[in-house]
């Protein structure tokens, strides 16, 4: 009978872990069970040196610090990369009438590979800090992570699901943030004026 008990918990616990991540999986794109954001840009006309300048430029007004975001700069091998994050407000679920308001930090790391006339933008490394709960911690791993957490700290089942809800609202928000980072870099790649680093 303990053999049955064990073994329906372990079937029921492993249902609960996919059904997580089939719901980060529907928000996110995914390579490999992590979240991967990957975009090839063709260039009519653009030269290496050229799609490094305009990536340059595109950084300096994306980034509060280019230098202190900047993780790789290697011009001759045609590779930018980036480690930065954005905020989205969160509201957590009102408990015991108190509405409480904070900030989750979304991290990623940004890779930029370039060739002439083409160009590369990966985002991964995805992680969510929020309002020092659970920092650092993966996207993939944060709904499960965040249950036990709540369970750990006995909040009830209302509460967990409610969490839940805004936590995936928030995923939503932030996956249409990375889309349109990508965007914008795709746009200025591909716009016909020339770079402030071209004179």
């Amino acid at each position: 009978m303990r053999f049955f008990a064990m073994s329906l918990a372990l079937v029921l616990c492993a249902q609960f872990l996919k059904a997580q991540d089939s719901v980060v999986s529907e928000i996110f794109p995914m390579k490999d069970g992590s979240v991967y954001y990957e975009r090839v840009i063709d260039i009519d006309s653009g030269s290496k040196d050229e799609l490094y300048a305009k990536v340059k430029t595109w950084a300096l007004d994306n980034f509060r610090s280019q230098k202190d975001a900047l993780q790789s700069d290697d011009r001759e091998l045609g590779l930018l990369a980036y480690r930065s994050f954005f905020i989205n407000s969160f509201e957590w679920p009102i408990i015991l009438g108190r509405r409480i308001v904070g900030d989750w930090q979304y991290w990623s790391t940004m890779k930029i590979y370039l060739k002439d006339n083409k160009a590369k933008i990966v985002i991964d490394n995805v992680k969510v800090n929020g309002d020092n709960y659970l920092p650092n911690t993966s996207i993939e791993n944060y709904l499960s992570a965040s249950e036990e957490e709540l369970r750990r700290n006995m909040s009830g089942k209302g509460y967990r699901q409610k969490f839940r809800e805004k936590a995936i609202e928030n995923f939503r928000i932030a996956n249409q943030k990375f889309a349109a980072t990508i965007a914008s870099l795709t746009e200025a790649l591909k716009s016909k004026s020339k770079s402030e680093f071209d004179f």
